[in-house]
């Protein structure tokens, strides 16, 4: 069962991007981000009331605490990976969203005292950086300069997950994960709302919606499959499996774009794209097998 839920976490996770490619089809980037964020606190309040899980809602340093909070684990990386998947292909989405445990490992080395610097970590780092490198270096030399922004657009949301992880790792979670994420997607809908009323977005009308029926589709899967059922199995496969197992899950999702992008889209990475994906995902095992030799 396990297995099963992990392999599925993986398609909901790799399948998100072709997702956000459809949505935009009919809605603007930061109101669909606002979509993603309103619907998934629909869905997790439905599951909460479910469960009965205790409130915590009383305690307002917690509630705070997680708000904050939400502004980097969901309104940044989400506004920055709706508006700037306009210019970028899925599959080169999902192989820069895979750089996020770089970017945790450089951030925690300076805030967190217990996770010491290592010979191994800075060669996975070294070894993930070269590979974002030659994911930039197409598009860099081709000189197109909206799918460069829009790269640019995937670092801010990878920086800004990777912020989320490490202070939810020096902090601690006292709360219930559904608690938790309901606390951080109410606030980031908000959030995302307001980005989009005042960057003046033009929303579809009804009509229009009902012709795109792939884009409100893909608005549900990103809230309900890809967002609310996904973090319940990983929740599930972290009590489970623990910690370091249930995130290699994360180094299978650039394919599973790749292979979607292909298969939806007819659209291949180039050779330097390839390379870099291998060589960020090198990183991350050389990373994962030392965390678990450490841990023995």
């Amino acid at each position: 069962m396990n297995v099963f839920l992990y392999i599925l976490l993986a398609c909901f996770w790799g399948c998100s991007f072709i997702a956000i490619k459809y949505v935009l089809e009919i809605f603007p980037p930061f109101f669909s981000a606002f979509l993603r964020t309103f619907l998934t606190v629909l869905f997790l309040s439905i599951y909460i009331l479910y469960k009965k899980i205790p409130s915590p809602l009383k305690e307002i340093h917690i509630v705070l605490k997680w708000s904050f909070m939400g502004v980097f684990a969901f309104a940044i990386p989400w506004a920055a990976l709706f508006w700037g998947e306009q210019f970028i292909q899925p599959s080169l989405a999902g192989m820069i969203n895979s750089s996020v445990p770089i970017f945790a490992l450089c951030i925690s080395w300076f805030v967190i005292p217990q996770d010491k610097v290592s010979s191994v970590g800075i060669f996975g780092v070294m070894l993930g950086f070269v590979g974002i490198a030659c994911i930039f270096l197409p598009t860099i030399e081709s000189g197109q300069n909206m799918s460069l922004v829009g790269m640019i657009a995937m670092i801010i949301m990878s920086i800004s997950y990777s912020i989320n992880v490490v202070w939810t790792r020096k902090w601690g979670r006292k709360i219930n994960l559904a608690w938790a994420i309901w606390i951080q997607t109410l606030t980031s809908s908000f959030l995302l709302l307001a980005v989009s009323l005042a960057t003046h977005e033009t929303y579809p009308s009804l009509h229009a919606i009902f012709e795109y029926p792939k884009s409100v589709l893909g608005i549900l899967y990103l809230s309900f499959c890809s967002t609310t059922l996904a973090m319940i199995f990983f929740y599930h496969l972290i009590h489970q499996w623990g910690a370091v197992k249930a995130s290699s899950v994360n180094y299978i999702l650039p394919f599973i774009a790749i292979f979607v992008d292909y298969l939806v889209l007819d659209h291949l990475p180039t050779l330097y794209e390839w390379v870099g994906v291998v060589l960020i995902i090198a990183g991350l095992l050389l990373l994962h097998f030392y965390r678990v030799k450490k841990t023995a």
